[in-house]
């Protein structure tokens, strides 16, 4: 459970945090050298999973392009997830250059599972995302340059006690 965010909440070592939260349940999990609480989701929370296939013709031209071996049963697990969790909106964020079959193929999906939505990567507007990554750097250099010293640095110590 997340403290409320109005109430004060000392500042714990990580060694402490572990202990304390290990006590009261509640367990972590680590991506790319950062730790993240686990938490329940939502009944209604919905899931996304991705496939982006460089090479559609190695699957039928009216299949379902996405991989589903013994070893990697990924469509299989799609399938899995919508048939537990009917309630929940399972996404399929898709990318290739797939064939017209296979196009329906993902449409009967959609159909035999009501739950699933087909996302495909070419009908999103990334256009807010456009910007690159220097340019945002430099925005955020020029912001802190205007600020006063005294504000920068105590902004700066904000930003680094975050990581």
């Amino acid at each position: 459970m997340i403290p409320p965010l109005n109430r004060y909440v000392p500042a714990l070592s990580k060694n402490e945090l572990v202990k304390t939260v290990t006590n009261r349940g509640i367990q972590f999990t680590s991506f790319n050298g950062k730790d993240y609480p686990l938490c329940f989701l939502d009944e209604k929370t919905p899931l996304l999973f991705q496939w982006f296939e460089r090479n559609p013709a190695r699957f039928g031209k009216n299949d379902i392009p996405i991989i589903n071996t013994e070893k990697n049963p990924y469509l299989n697990n799609i399938i899995k997830a919508a048939t537990i969790e009917k309630e929940r909106l399972i996404g399929i964020f898709v990318d290739g250059d797939f064939f017209p079959g296979q196009k329906d193929a993902f449409s009967k999906l959609e159909y035999d599972y009501e739950n699933i939505k087909v996302i495909y990567r070419n009908d999103i507007d990334f256009s807010m995302y456009d910007k690159k990554l220097s340019e945002i750097y430099m925005e955020n250099i020029s912001k802190q340059e205007s600020m006063p010293e005294e504000k920068r640095d105590y902004h700066l110590l904000q930003l680094l006690k975050k990581e």
